[in-house]
């Protein structure tokens, strides 16, 4: 539920974090000048298209659209920036295990995008502080992610993610790989994309819709294949299905319970 992350936030978080630094170093808990804060160590890039109800471009979709997908990540020892996970700051990391803090923006859904929205109102995307963290119990086969984020204006929307990927090799440079997750939302992000108060049921002469309590949004499952091109770059092909849980199922805005997602990308590593 992502979107571009601007310079100037980047630079925001790492100013937010160079009071702690300071001390880290002056207590000796870091080198104060063998590091260079912002040089990043990986750069890698993603391009493609991407059929989902999460567009880069379009915000938050009732029907899952075939558009174009972009992602950049950078790191180093102390912080990161991409458009999945935000800017942010390392809280930990080691060989198996990632756990970050960041800034990033939440998408908002547009009517211009899907007219099922039409005339419910435009909801306005979002700043939110981001918790994820990444788990590989076995390199390049098993990857277990969870996240959770929160706006920080007064709509106090929040959603959080769990997931696993698994990975199998197969023959030469193909490798095949699965990816299920589920995705959850409080009362108040559910109202918001998916709920029908009475003045928009007046609006667009649909029944109204008004979620109670935090839950499930959905499930989603993606299968595919993974082409090495060279050490640095590959090709990712994955198809999958985005299946709704009954309490949104049931909103007179959604299309149909389960929709089909599709995935074509490169991704090239960079060199910093």
């Amino acid at each position: 539920m992502k979107t571009l992350i601007t310079k100037s936030i980047f630079l925001c978080a790492l100013f937010l974090a160079l009071p702690i630094e300071v001390v880290k170093a002056q207590s000796g808990i870091f080198p104060s000048a063998e590091e260079d804060f912002l040089k990043p160590k990986n750069m890698d890039v993603t391009l493609g298209w991407s059929q989902t109800n999460l567009s880069i471009t379009n915000g938050v979709l009732l029907q899952t659209q075939l558009l174009p997908t972009f992602n950049f990540n950078a790191e180093n020892a102390k912080g990161f920036l991409s458009i999945q996970n935000g800017a942010g700051l390392w809280l930990f990391r080691d060989e198996d295990v990632k756990v970050g803090a960041s800034v990033n923006y939440m998408l908002g859904r547009y009517a211009k995008f899907d007219p099922k929205y039409a005339p419910l109102g435009d909801v306005s995307g979002s700043f939110d502080v981001y918790l994820w963290a990444e788990w590989q119990p076995i390199k390049e086969a098993v990857t277990a992610y969870a996240n959770y984020a929160r706006t920080v204006d007064a709509s106090y929307r929040a959603y959080g993610q769990l997931g696993v990927t698994l990975g199998l090799p197969l023959i030469g440079p193909f490798n095949a790989f699965a990816d299920l997750n589920l995705n959850y939302a409080n009362q108040t992000y559910l109202q918001k994309y998916y709920g029908v108060d009475a003045r928009q049921s007046m609006a667009s002469a649909r029944s109204t819709f008004l979620p109670t309590q935090a839950g499930l949004i959905n499930g989603a499952g993606l299968m595919g294949l993974d082409m090495v091109v060279s050490k640095d770059s590959d090709l990712i092909l994955g198809a999958g299905q985005l299946k709704y849980a009954k309490n949104v199922s049931v909103s007179p805005l959604n299309a149909q319970a389960q929709q089909k997602t599709l995935l074509l990308v490169w991704n090239q590593k960079l060199k910093p």
